[in-house]
């Protein structure tokens, strides 16, 4: 296929998701499973290791149209050539910012200093294209969390929902956070930007700059139900969100975590929870209790089943022992054996506030873990911290009430000095 070719149909590809993490193929990371219509990065290679942040990340899966490597502060990002591993017969270009193919892409250094490379994957039957941006990052580790930063996915098609990006203090770019808002946007594309699980609230001071996060535990519909899954709960956490398995395996979909250079000792900031009273389990019945506490789906006579949020924070390591990658997930998260420290919010808060802004801090605890923390690992960047929130504690096993909502504000990580 000719070059000009490949532009013109690459203008008219689809447009980019721009939440965290998201994309709507439903590849699988084996070179079997792909067919000649298939146009997926799979996998990033870099091989220079002196750059990379954390060194596991010399081989990085893509889950995403936009994917992010994290590299030391004082990296040389002018001269970057990556490797891709692609699904198989598939071909990758690189694309100028006005959208022009300009050649061939594996292992041809790029100037990531000033931001994001695009690139083309044209799949082995050239009928199908996609568009990729990759970037480079190399910032400070942030520990203070505004909320300010949001935008729509996309600003023409649907599904369209908002998604949260964090800056630093010079409007620079830091990391993205996540939602499930993709997974619901499969089950419900045509809802409104506001009807997602996750979206933008009134923060805790006044003001039109000063925005906080909702969270709201959903209804999916009717294709939901079909799939076993008939309430999302809303979530709002750092790490990615692989919406190409969300429907087979959700739990293991979230991605929790992202590196860190510092010990936190602390968890704070603001929040108020709201939980609704019509809690539903997986299969979606109505839960009671009845008098002896035990759960019910009778409703005369008992007392509704009560929902609680969710916000906890964790370090974790980010290698296992044969120093593969390793990150928490939706399962392993509650007993991970790479845990070294966690902060959870009371079980009073859980319950609620009933709707009131209510400030909290939350001390670490290193002294229940397996794993202890270890300064020479820290030091090699090998930890990992994740913020989690959600609107229904047991809203990844599809348990919640609609309508509960949590909402977050002005989160701050304390670190050791």
């Amino acid at each position: 296929m000719k070059i000009a070719r490949i532009a013109y149909i690459m203008m008219a590809a689809m447009a980019l998701c721009c939440g965290c993490d998201e994309n709507d193929s439903a590849f699988t990371l084996t070179d079997e499973s792909s067919t000649p219509y298939e146009a997926d990065i799979r996998y990033i290679y870099i091989d220079d290791l002196s750059i990379l942040k954390v060194k596991s990340d010399s081989v990085t899966a893509v889950y995403s149209n936009s994917p992010e490597i994290r590299l030391n502060v004082d990296a040389d990002m002018t001269k970057i050539a990556p490797r891709f591993g692609l699904t198989k017969g598939a071909k990758i270009y690189m694309v100028d910012a006005d959208n022009k193919v300009i050649g061939d892409a594996d292992k041809v250094a790029r100037d990531f200093s000033n931001g994001g490379q695009k690139y083309m994957v044209e799949s082995a039957n050239g009928q199908s294209h996609k568009i990729y941006t990759l970037s480079f990052n190399c910032n400070e580790t942030s520990t203070q969390y505004h909320f300010n930063y949001v935008e729509l996915n996309d600003p023409v098609k649907k599904p369209q929902y908002y998604t949260f990006s964090e800056l630093d203090k010079n409007g620079e770019y830091l990391f993205g956070w996540c939602t499930a808002n993709g997974g619901f946007g499969i089950a419900k594309s045509s809802s409104l930007p506001f009807d997602f699980p996750t979206y933008p609230c009134r923060g805790i001071e006044n003001g039109p700059d000063t925005l906080g996060v909702a969270l709201t535990t959903r209804l999916t519909g009717a294709f939901g139900k079909m799939m076993k899954m008939p309430l999302a709960a809303g979530n709002f956490f750092m790490g990615e969100f692989n919406i190409a398995t969300a429907l087979k395996n959700p739990r293991a979909s979230t991605h929790f975590g992202i590196p860190f250079d510092k010990k936190p000792i602390q968890l704070r900031g603001w929040m108020s929870y709201q939980p609704s009273d019509k809690f539903q389990n997986e299969k979606s019945l109505a839960l009671y209790l009845d008098a002896n506490g035990n759960e019910t789906t009778e409703a005369e006579g008992n007392v509704a089943y009560p929902d609680s949020c969710d916000i906890y924070a964790v370090l974790y390591r980010n290698v296992d022992d044969e120093g593969n990658p390793y990150y928490l997930d939706g399962d392993n998260v509650p007993y991970s054996e790479y845990i070294v420290g966690k902060a959870s919010l009371s079980g009073e808060l859980k319950a609620g506030t009933n709707g009131e802004w209510r400030y909290f801090e939350l001390d670490f605890d290193y002294d229940n873990f397996a794993m202890k923390f270890d300064k020479e690992v820290l030091a090699a960047n090998g930890y990992s911290f994740a913020f989690v929130a959600s609107s229904s504690a047991q809203g990844g096993f599809f348990r919640g009430a609609i309508g509960s909502t949590l909402k977050i504000d002005e989160i701050e990580v304390v670190c050791e000095k």
